[in-house]
């Protein structure tokens, strides 16, 4: 992936990148609990 012209690309936004990876991570677990929970 080449970045844009005059733009940044995703990975070129640390803040971005974590703030999708914790997102991501924070759904996973709370799915999971959920899971768990339902037995």
């Amino acid at each position: 992936m080449a970045p844009r012209a005059g733009g940044r690309a995703w990975y070129e936004e640390p803040a971005l990148v974590w703030t999708v990876a914790l997102g991501a991570m924070v759904l996973i677990a709370v799915v999971v609990l959920i899971l768990v929970s339902a037995g």
